[in-house]
């Protein structure tokens, strides 16, 4: 009887262990962010803590205008974002128009076009909301490392799509017949841009392309035809080149996916 109760304490003990270190490794929300800054603990210890638990909310133009309402300072803001480059998956929405909201599983992200990094590799419910246009609701899926680019031509709401009435036509006098103006010729537009995604490992590589800088990794980036070089630099890691081509009438092209060599 006794070994028994021992063994039935030991059990116990081992469970309170395991569901206090499954709650320590819980992210942290925005909210328990907020109030972990305005407990009297040391900058020290609100490091450690984000650290060690990391955060469960994206990078966008919302959030960072939320964090820094709540008087982030750069040591605490350069975690949260050191966890968000952690992640490494980004999620690009555009629509055409442009202007649309973006609600991400129920929460409102922004206005496209918007770029949410930080994300987790999981399934998302996207929604997309313009006034005068049929709003839309689509699931994309986030990959371990890969992130996505989701392009929503959106379609005027049934109210919207009539056309008013023609213009009463004015009557003009006659006048002689003058020999027909010669059509302008068509002017070349610019050219098709092809998209591909760039991620490193670790992120927060420089990208460059024929020597101008195109942001850091993961990006998505927008190239013209032609031959490019791409030059990926990160500090204390070897320097990495690709060369690709892009041909008349790519639009998208396999993501570059670099495993980066440290120098030492």
């Amino acid at each position: 009887m006794k070994k028994i109760l021992i063994l039935f304490i030991s059990l116990m003990v081992v469970f309170s262990f395991t569901a206090a270190f499954s709650e320590e490794r819980k992210p942290l929300s925005l909210e328990e962010v907020e109030e972990l800054l305005h407990r009297n603990v040391s900058k020290k210890k609100v490091l450690m803590t984000i650290e060690e638990k990391g955060v469960n909310f994206p990078k966008t133009k919302v959030y960072l205008e939320k964090l820094k309402k709540m008087g982030i300072d750069e040591a605490v803001l350069a975690a949260i974002e050191k966890e968000w480059s952690r992640d490494g998956r980004v999620l690009i929405v555009e629509t055409v128009p442009a202007g649309a909201t973006i609600h991400l599983d129920g929460e409102e992200m922004g206005e496209t076009p918007l770029e949410v990094e930080g994300l987790k590799a999981r399934k998302y419910s996207v929604k997309i909301d313009l006034e005068g246009y049929e709003p839309v609701d689509h699931e994309i899926s986030l990959t371990e490392g890969i992130g996505r680019k989701l392009t929503v031509s959106l379609v005027k709401s049934a109210g919207e799509t009539s056309s008013p009435p023609p213009a009463p036509v004015t009557p003009t006098p006659s006048r002689p017949s003058l020999a027909p103006t010669p059509a302008p010729e068509p002017s070349e537009g610019p050219p098709q841009m092809c998209s591909i995604f760039v991620n490193t490992q670790p992120a927060g590589a420089k990208i460059y392309v024929n020597g101008k800088h195109y942001g850091t990794s993961p990006k998505y980036i927008e190239l013209p035809p032609g031959e490019h070089s791409i030059v990926i630099v990160k500090e204390f890691y070897k320097l990495t080149e690709k060369k690709i081509i892009i041909r008349e009438g790519d639009t998208v092209l396999p993501p570059i996916d670099q495993r980066l060599v440290p120098t030492r």
